[in-house]
């Protein structure tokens, strides 16, 4: 009775490896959409992403990095800090830029999506699991250490 316990375990624990695998391996076919209408996305309805484009008391929504250096120089930084937290820059283009973020087990691949607003001084920013419905906090986390690159040491939101 053991015994076929100990076996039926090792069998859910490959299969559920196995279906993990999978998943990371479909999550890594998929892209985002990009700008509609000079916009980023909207974040679903699962806490699975955030995005600064959100209304502000919406449960997804996180500020967008401000600046007040030239725009271009705040835009190179932005794409240096993208790098520097781990991202692969799949794009950029006249203002936005899209990288992807892989996760070291199972290889599931997350987005960021950055569009530079100029007029506003703002870079609007979102992450996005492509798979799953709660992140653990992932996205949120990856935003913020967006966030603390950019601004660098002795830098506040408003520099």
């Amino acid at each position: 009775m053991l015994r076929t316990l100990i076996h039926y375990g090792v069998f859910l624990g490959l299969l559920v490896c196995i279906l993990l695998m999978l998943l990371g391996y479909v999550s890594r076919h998929q892209s985002p959409i990009g700008l509609i209408e000079g916009q980023l996305m909207n974040c679903p309805d699962r806490p699975m992403c955030v995005s600064s484009q959100q209304d502000e008391d919406h449960p997804s929504w996180v500020e967008p990095l401000s600046f007040t250096d030239p725009q271009q120089q705040a835009w190179e930084r932005a794409q240096n800090c993208v790098n520097q937290i781990g991202g692969t820059i799949q794009k950029v283009d006249n203002g936005y830029l899209w990288a992807t973020f892989r996760s070291t087990v199972f290889g599931f691949v997350d987005d960021m999506e950055v569009a530079l607003r100029p007029d506003k001084e703002r870079i609007q920013v979102r992450s996005a699991s492509r798979i799953g419905f709660y992140d653990l906090g992932k996205n949120r986390s990856r935003v913020e250490k967006l966030r603390a690159c950019f601004q660098g040491p002795g830098r506040t939101s408003q520099d």
